[in-house]
């Protein structure tokens, strides 16, 4: 398969080995049935030839505790179907239909998962991903793509011996790829709403492309099987952003919806945020650092007709938190 079919499936392997600076990532987030356990996976490669310090990795983040082990592996042990979504890493394997964990480093992992009713966007040329036609742009800094809005979860995840059912659990799976994240971003994600067919992303960055900066975004909601898809490419108008540390809020106003959302890190018993200080990627190297939460709470209202007509408003939890910005470095 090719160049545009490769771009119509952002969930296959995107890169090259011959690449200077690369790195591409999945990111796999599990919630058992009862959302007692929430755990992100993610699988991936970091190239810098320069540094000499290219490797395969697995991380793992516990949404509940902030613990997170990241695991090195040697770049030669990761393996990518050129044709379908299916990576390997040693003995451990990753697709859209089930994740294979055999981990023996400083922790010990033993996991089989399997994904089923996954939730996926609907493709074309001039819409092939959650990025659209900013797909088909060369030299982009990072790149990003859903794999599932949502799906269920079945099967095991065991740490360090303690042993997790995550049987009628649920998932959500995206990915990025390229050379660096950006130098300021804000991302949310969460499935687990009071209405269970719906799930919702969001991303803004400030982009480098080319030599100059913007900033820009993108997202989508899946609300009882309708997908809202929006960003900068739509024409949509980010308003009222107030960020602080610990929690985001803003409306998206697009030309018949306007979203307000706010977003909020969840607090442990003596007030600090449950976060984890997470490895990102820096001209293929994973050497930059982000605090991720996937333990907080969104609050979404979505209007019509310039808030005339209220289609619903709604809690999620389990959400994935990034603030990595204040106001004035986006707008």
């Amino acid at each position: 398969m090719g160049y545009f079919s490769r771009k119509l499936h952002p969930e296959w392997f995107q890169g090259n080995f011959r690449k200077r600076f690369y790195f591409e990532g999945w990111y796999f987030k599990i919630i058992d049935s009862r959302s007692e356990n929430i755990y992100a996976i993610i699988p991936g490669i970091a190239i810098n030839k320069k540094s000499k310090n290219s490797h395969s990795f697995i991380q793992i983040l516990n949404g509940k505790t902030a613990e997170y082990y990241y695991i090195r592996f040697p770049l030669s042990n990761f393996h990518a179907e050129k044709d379908t979504f299916f990576v390997s890493i040693g003995p451990n394997t990753f697709s859209e239909n089930h994740i294979h964990l055999e981990i023996e480093d400083e922790i010990k992992v033993n996991a089989d998962l399997n994904f089923s009713n996954l939730i996926k966007l609907k493709r074309t040329f001039f819409n092939p991903g959650v990025m659209a036609l900013y797909t088909w742009l060369p030299f982009m800094q990072t790149k990003h793509g859903v794999v599932s809005m949502n799906h269920m979860v079945d099967g095991f995840f065991a740490l360090n011996g303690n042993r997790i059912d995550f049987t009628n659990g649920k998932g959500y799976i995206e990915k990025d790829w390229g050379t660096s994240f950006p130098s300021n971003w804000i991302w949310m994600q969460s499935n687990h709403f009071e209405e269970k067919e719906r799930s919702f992303m969001f991303s803004l960055a400030k982009i480098r492309y080319l030599g100059i900066q913007f900033t820009g975004f993108l997202g989508v909601l899946w609300d009882k099987g309708k997908i809202l898809r929006f960003g900068t490419y739509t024409g949509a108008k980010i308003r009222n952003l107030t960020i602080d540390p610990t929690h985001v809020q803003f409306e998206i106003h697009m030309k018949n919806d306007i979203l307000e959302i706010s977003a909020a890190k969840s607090l442990d018993e003596s007030g600090s945020t449950i976060t984890a200080k997470m490895m990102t990627p820096s001209l293929g190297e994973m050497s930059a650092k982000c605090m991720e939460s996937i333990s907080s709470t969104i609050k979404i209202t979505h209007y019509r007709k310039n808030k005339e007509e209220l289609i619903f408003t709604d809690t999620g939890l389990n959400t994935g938190l990034e603030i990595m910005g204040k106001n004035t470095d986006f707008f």
